[in-house]
């Protein structure tokens, strides 16, 4: 099958690199060290990582398993598994789950779009394909307008896109975002797994229509443990989440907020849609210290907070910040214990 690629990727020093396959599976399989990103899979449908350990030999004496992130899932479909694995000794983020919009350069009434990548290190890829749905995003609220289908698209250079839709384009959408609907995984669960030693985070969720997390350790992670972020910076990263539970997993002295969303604009619009719904529950959070919210969410239109066990060594009324979402269930509360 011809594949129409101009691959200028920085990114050069992958472990691995998965690219339009299917049913690929990982198990059994000890990652010590490598020199870049762990796992890089691009394009793809159906993963399974299971009994992967990412980090160094005990009796090397060395830190460091990698230098990047451990496992890179982007703009991939199907179903998603990472189950009983462990993550130790990253320099960056122990998994990460996203997809990639575009800016547009151009848009014509015939539904012809120029559109451009904003990062060297995920550029040249066909990233918008014939019978994909795409919307369009405004940069200023993030709002969702539009629902096209693509007819064709090509790959002029490395960092530019021609798309071509089956509707005419609204008039000065110059700079907004363009989005792909249709390359974003089912499921994703995330089971059972040991997440420690990183400077980073441990999972950023970016694009699920459905997502477990459960049953995992996450211990000391300094940063978002589950951080959701759009348009992220020069990555323009796309976010959608449909629906996330978050249960039985312990949350072990992490230093920030467990579970953030933070869409980057100051009015976020209420037809953004970024987020679904997201329920936690049945968690253990042990915080010798309160220094930050267990959650901080904003965008969500659901907000769901079961029974979940928090330790602290003193007792505190705020715990968590929600704004722009438009339904929250907090019943029953959060229950605390002491460190004892």
């Amino acid at each position: 099958r011809q594949r129409q690629m101009c691959i200028r990727d920085s990114r050069n020093q992958s472990g691995v690199v998965v690219f339009e396959s299917e049913n690929i599976a990982f198990e059994h399989v000890n990652v010590y060290s490598w020199n870049g990103l762990g796992f890089v899979c691009q394009f793809c449908r159906d993963l399974s990582f299971r009994n992967v350990r990412m980090e160094p030999d005990p009796g090397s004496g060395r830190t460091n398993a990698g230098f990047a992130d451990g496992i890179q899932v982007l703009a991939s479909r199907g179903e998603i598994l990472i189950e009983n694995c462990r993550f130790a000794g990253l320099h960056d983020d122990h998994i990460n789950i996203y997809g990639q919009m575009m800016k547009i350069l151009e848009a014509d009434s015939s539904g012809l779009i120029t559109a451009v990548f904003t990062s060297g290190e995920t550029e040249g890829f066909l990233n918008f394909r014939k019978g994909d749905q795409v919307v369009l995003r405004n940069p200023e609220t993030l709002e969702a307008i539009g629902g096209f289908k693509v007819l064709n698209s090509e790959l002029p250079d490395d960092t530019s896109m021609h798309i071509r839709v089956d509707g005419p384009i609204p008039d000065k959408v110059e700079d907004y975002w363009i989005e792909n609907l249709t390359w974003i995984p089912d499921k994703v669960t995330i089971r059972g797994n040991y997440f420690g030693r990183v400077p980073t985070r441990s999972i950023l969720m970016y694009v699920a229509r459905e997502s477990l997390i459960e049953n995992n350790i996450f211990h000391r992670i300094p940063m978002s443990t589950i951080l959701m972020q759009c348009p992220d910076g020069r990555y323009a990263l796309q976010n959608h989440v449909e629906k996330l539970t978050v249960r039985n997993n312990v949350f072990y002295e992490c230093e920030s907020t467990l579970i953030n969303s933070k869409p980057q604009v100051q009015e976020l619009s209420i037809n953004a849609n970024l987020y679904g719904s997201i329920d936690l529950r049945d968690n253990l959070v042990v915080m010798r210290e309160k220094t930050h919210d267990i959650l901080d969410l904003r965008g969500f239109s659901k907000v769901s907070v079961g029974e979940n066990l928090i330790e602290l060594s003193e007792p505190h009324k705020q715990l968590f910040n929600f704004s722009d979402c438009r339904e929250l269930d907090q019943s029953p509360q959060m229950m605390l214990g002491d460190e004892e």
